[in-house]
Parts: C-alpha cells; structure tokens; sequence
C-alpha cells in the first residue's frame, strides 16, 4: 500500500529526459514498470520494462537494467521510445502531436500482469510538452503562405528556421514548436524541473497523505488544486495559496495555507475542502458506488496564486492520488438468501472475524462504501438494503423486525464471524432501526452498537411504513430556508415525554457510540441524545453510553477527508417524491467531526469486537 512511485521532472519537453524511481518495495522484489498514453485520436500507446529491486527497495530506471518488457538493458528513457500500440488497436497508427497547447500525459503504473485488469502499486503522471511556457504561436496567411510561426517569449529578435516536413502534405507543427522553445531553456529551467509528490500514491480514503513540491524559487507563491471526476461525471475541486520555503519547498503538512478553499496548516484540504466545480449541477454530493475502482484525485501545481482558469492555465508539475474504500484482498458478495438484500465485505484471510451490520438511513437503496471501508480494517462488514418504495407500499414486501433478524442472522452464521462478536451501524434512520432491534428484539444480540446522526425516536415495533405513517402526521412542521432547502429536524420536535413515542434505550445491555453533530438539520441529535442520557441515567445503564457532540458539524458525518456536503438533492423514499435537504455544518469544523469520529469510532469497535478478552477472533487489519 506504500510503495512510492515518482517521475521528475513530472512536467517538461519532450527532448528532456525524466528520472522513474520507484521506493518502498521489497529487496529483491519482481516488478514491472508500465507506461500508458491516450493519444489525440484516442488511440492506446504502452510500453513496460521488468526491474527486480535492490538492496534498498527500490528501482532507479536511470541506473537499473530492465531485465525483460518492451526494452532491455539501463535504458533511462525506455518508457517512452518503446511504446507501441496495444495490442487490438487499429493498424498502421503513428503518434503524432497537433494541439501543442496541451500535453501529453504518461502514467506509470507499477504492476505486474494484466495492465488493464490489475491494481497498480503505485502511478505518476509525466506531463511531456513541445511548446514551452511562454511561447506564442501565431497563423500565417499573408501572400498566399499557409503556415504557422512559433515565437520564444521576450522581445528578441531571435535566429529564425523555416520548417518544411515531407510528402505526406498538411501542415505539422510540433517540431517549429520545439525549436521555439530551445530558446526559452534557461529561463524556464527552474520551473520546467518542478517536483509534485503524493505519498502514498495509492491508499484508503482514512488515510492521510503528504503532498510536497521542490525546486521552486525561494519564496515563490504557487497554487495546488486538486481534481476529482465522480462516476456521475461532475467534477470536484479544491485548491490552496502557498509560498515556498527557503529550500524552494512547499510541503503541505507542514507549510501554512494563505488562501484558498481551506487557510492554516491542513494537510489533508486539498480532500475535504472540495466543491464541485463553478457552473456544476447544483444539490450534488460525493458517494462512490464502484468499489472495485479508486477515486483518483488529479493534484497540480501552478505558478501564482489564482482562484480560478485551472484548465486554461498550465501547470507546473502533477501527480494522482488513489483512494480506496476497499483494500487489495477485501472480498464483494451480493446476499439474496432469505428475502435479504444486502453485500457482505469479507476480509482478507481465514477469519474468524468481528461482523458489523451496516445501516443508513431514509434515503433507501444499498450503500456500499463503509461497509468496504470497515471490512478494510479487519470486520466482515454487511450493508443492508432495507427502504424501498416498493418495500413501504406493498404490503406483502413490508419490512419489519423479521427482516432485520433474518439479517443479523445471515452475518452472525457466516463461516468467517465470530458469532458472539456482531455490531451494528446506524446512521441517520437508521439509528432508530439499530436501538429498536437491540432492544426489542431477542434474536438480535450485539456486541455494541455505533449511532451517527440519529435518534432514539420512530422506534420500530412494527413495520417500516407503520413508522413512516406515524411520523407523517408532523409534516406540518417541517420548515423550509430562503432558499427552499428543506429542514426536518422540527418534525420530532418536542422530545415526547411518552415512553411509547422512544425506544427504550434504558433496556439496553451493550456498549453504545452516539455520534452529534450539532448544527444537524435533519434530525434533532443534540436533544435526543440528552433525553438518552437522561433515560439511561434514570435506568442505571449509562455507563455504557458514549456521546461524541461535534460543534459545527452538520448531519452527513461521514468517514474522513471525504467533503462536506451542507446540503443535496434527496428521494424521500416513503413517498419519492424530490427534494433538497438541508444538512448543516460548517466546512472546516464538519470535516474535523469527521476525522476525529472516524479514529474514535474504529478505535471503539477495536475495543468491543477485538478486545482483551478475545479468544476466537484474531485480529488481521
């Protein structure tokens, strides 16, 4: 998960050699070094070479021999002279460059077989110009002449080539761009050579990683923006204002932020502070489905500070970044039995392991992503599909206790669980289902129970459309802001004083994490976990109660450096009809909820599921 992969100088010209080393391997280890380039006709380019790893773990390209691939032998710059088109590509290709004012990208993936098909390692991005910064290219039309004239930065007057290619006919620029560009060598030297690094390049999207940029000018004020495409298509980003260091450095770990979406030291900002982009769809929020694949976060770095123009303004130097729910061996596996739908996440090894039955809330559907991310941290994680229109209408698919036990059961069975050692996650509704079935429920007996942004009100005795038609009787409070984004939280307001109207949480006999965000505008957390405490405290088992209240931290608590969303488009599932809910939070206090829930939240389910007492479980993160 940490092996390191850099290419510098990441942005440079094509005639410019760049240096490949590859860190934090194995010694010895067998390796393979593979480049990949979309060419301007959406053609696949590829070459490889096979390295074994030194002393040290690591593979240098430019002192190394390439024992096998597209080349052989210490070729520095084999990545690229060896390509080829994939293999099932169109016959009779030639690579050739015509829009200089962009480049061209190579990314190193460090992988083994199967290029397409297996995970990499590690992968940089090789920025490869022919038009360097500064250079101008102008149309010729005058007297009849059709041409193009490149002209270096500065006032010259500079030597002068006519430029003819052969009889294949048209006019081709790239190599008039390139001899423009020779005069521009020294003065663009330092920034031509700049180094963008993300360590590790490849990891879970709970861990941190540091981003550093070298040889830059002392003091020189630079702009890193991050970039990321979701599966729907709309774009995030998130950008912040540096000043390098004496050394020419900016490491963002360390290193203040002057400006931006997020200021201060924020080693992480370049994730949590991420927006869609200006002109995007409005209500949007950041949920991945594909679990199989990574969000790749693009991070570049530009000269200046700017605000705005990212993708008209070239960049210094990239990198990507892989974020991962699911670590390399985690196992996906659809549930039908029973009636239940639902996906069970299996940890790499034999087990046995902890189980955790995963619960969101009124948004219905089967979300997957924190099940992946737990069983990534050693649990047999199952997300349950509970909420349907269908399940809440039609009256022989009513999902109600039963469903939930069977549920329970499917996970606590499972080879791989241990069977005394089964917690359960709510969010949201699904708090109430999660305290309801732990209390009134014989057949569902948890180890402890994790509650994030919920309540202990809408207890479930019978079916989920009971719930939902009792609650419907308060839409009159629902209130709605200036922009008509609608707050709910009113709706369970005031905490009822009758027992019936709450899930008797004083009956509970395990462990339970209660997770507040207090500006949450969706449900009434703060209150509802005061009344809990009043009824634990008034039954004598408030000594298993944990309440975490953030300040500033709005309803979507989620796992960290994932953004804020404040508010979004929502299906309300009981009646689908379309609304935009209002969340709450405040950016920078929401995402520190975030980070520090998350630790406190494994290091809980680390204490009751893999405690000192464990006997039959044996931890494997």
């Amino acid at each position: 998960m940490s092996a390191l992969l850099s290419v510098s100088p990441s942005r440079g010209l094509v005639d410019e050699k760049f240096r490949v080393v590859v860190q934090n391997l194995s010694h010895g280890q067998d390796v393979t070094l593979h480049s990949l380039v979309r060419s301007e006709d959406d053609d696949l380019w590829q070459a490889f070479g096979h390295y074994v790893s030194d002393d040290e773990g690591t593979v240098k390209v430019a002192e190394h021999v390439c024992v096998g691939g597209s080349y052989q032998g210490m070729e520095p710059m084999g990545l690229l002279w060896s390509m080829k088109p994939v293999p099932g590509s169109r016959t009779g290709l030639r690579l050739r460059k015509k829009d200089l004012s962009t480049p061209i990208s190579v990314y190193c993936g460090h992988i083994s077989q199967g290029f397409r098909e297996t995970k990499a390692l590690a992968c940089a991005v090789a920025e490869r110009w022919y038009m360097a910064p500064g250079v101008r290219r102008v149309e010729v039309t005058e007297g009849g002449v059709r041409g193009t004239l490149f002209l270096p930065p500065g006032s010259g007057p500079f030597p002068g080539i006519l430029d003819m290619w052969g009889g294949g006919g048209g006019l081709v620029e790239y190599r008039a761009a390139r001899f423009a560009s020779h005069s521009t060598r020294n003065m663009s030297e330092k920034n031509m050579s700049a180094m963008l690094s993300v360590s590790p390049s490849r990891g879970l999207v709970d861990e941190k990683f540091r981003v550093v940029v070298q040889n830059l000018f002392h003091g020189q004020d630079v702009t890193l923006h991050s970039l990321l495409r979701s599966e729907d298509d709309d774009l995030w980003q998130a950008f912040g204002h540096y000043v390098s260091d004496d050394e020419g450095t900016v490491k963002v770990t360390e290193h203040v932020c002057v400006g931006g979406t997020y200021h201060g030291v924020e080693p992480m900002g370049l994730l949590w502070s991420m927006k869609p982009v200006p002109g995007s769809r409005t209500g949007l929020r950041l949920r991945k489905k594909d679990l199989s694949t990574p969000m790749l976060v693009h991070i570049s770095v530009y000269c200046g500070h700017i605000s705005q123009g990212f993708r008209e303004t070239k960049a210094l130097a990239c990198a990507v970044a892989e974020r991962w729910y699911m670590a390399l061996g985690v196992r996906r596996v659809e549930v039908t039995e029973g009636g239940v739908r639902g996906t069970l996440f299996l940890p790499p090894g034999p087990g046995p392991f902890p189980g955790i039955l995963d619960m969101w809330g009124g948004g219905g559907g089967l979300v997957e992503y924190r099940a992946a991310l737990l069983a990534s941290h050693g649990y047999v994680s199952m997300a349950l599909e509970y909420m349907s229109p269908k399940a809440l209408s039609d009256p022989s698919r009513q999902v109600g206790k039963q469903y939930f036990e069977a549920a329970f059961t499917i996970l606590k069975e499972h080879p791989q669980v241990c069977s005394d050692r089964v917690a359960m996650f709510g969010l949201s509704f699904g708090t109430s289902v999660v305290l309801s079935m732990a209390v009134y429920s014989s057949v569902i007996q948890p180890r402890c129970l994790v509650c994030v942004s919920g309540s202990h009100m809408q207890p479930l005795r019978g079916s989920l459309a009971d719930v939902f038609k009792d609650t419907d009787k308060d839409s009159h409070k629902i209130r709605y802001d200036e922009e008509h984004r609608v707050i709910w939280r009113d709706r369970l307001l005031p905490i009822p004083s009758d027992p019936s109207k709450k899930v008797a949480v004083g009956q509970l006999q395990c462990p339970l994490l209660l997770i507040v965000g207090e500006d949450d505008q969706s449900r009434p957390v703060a209150e509802s976990a005061e009344d809990m405490k009043k009824m634990m405290e008034e039954a004598g088992n408030s000594h298993l109660l944990t309440i975490l209240s953030y300040p500033g931290a709005g309803h979507l608590i989620e796992p960290p450096y994932t953004p804020h969303i404040a508010f979004s488009n929502f299906m309300v599932t009981a009646s689908g009809g379309k609304v935009v809910a209002l969340w709450g939070g405040e950016v920078s206090a929401h995402s520190r909820a975030q980070e520090d829930s998350w630790h406190r939240i494994l290091a809980f389910l680390e204490q009751h599921l893999y405690g000192p007492d464990l006997k039959t479980c044996t931890a494997q993160t």
